[in-house]
């Protein structure tokens, strides 16, 4: 299958979508056959459609490994040092944006503190 387009009646009720059709039917399957539990895979958004089926929540974590390659290496080192640079960046940006000194007062460009 090269393509799939998906779509909804939105006349039909009740209005389930796709999405959720195919996870009620996964659920009915999953206790059929007696399984104790089923991950909706919750997203990052704490207010989605999963997190109303759902009485509690498990954390869900990306293990990567990689052969020891020196670029690997280069990879993981950019990976864990590009969150600090954001930071960084974001905090010159506070300073340009808002150069307050000690007594929360403006200063003018060229002059010390």
């Amino acid at each position: 299958m090269y393509f799939y387009q998906s779509g909804i009646d939105e006349t039909f009720q009740p209005n389930l979508s796709p999405g959720l059709l195919n996870h009620l039917l996964l659920i009915k399957s999953c206790q059929d056959k007696e399984l104790s539990a089923y991950n909706l895979l919750n997203s990052a958004n704490i207010n989605d459609y999963k997190s109303t089926m759902s009485q509690q929540g498990l954390a869900v974590f990306t293990i990567r490994m990689l052969p020891p390659t020196y670029l690997n290496k280069c990879r993981h080192s950019l990976e864990r040092i590009t969150p600090f640079i954001k930071y960084i960046i974001q905090k010159i940006k506070n300073k340009i944006e808002n150069p307050l000194n000690s007594n929360n007062k403006k200063v003018p460009v060229g002059t010390k503190k």
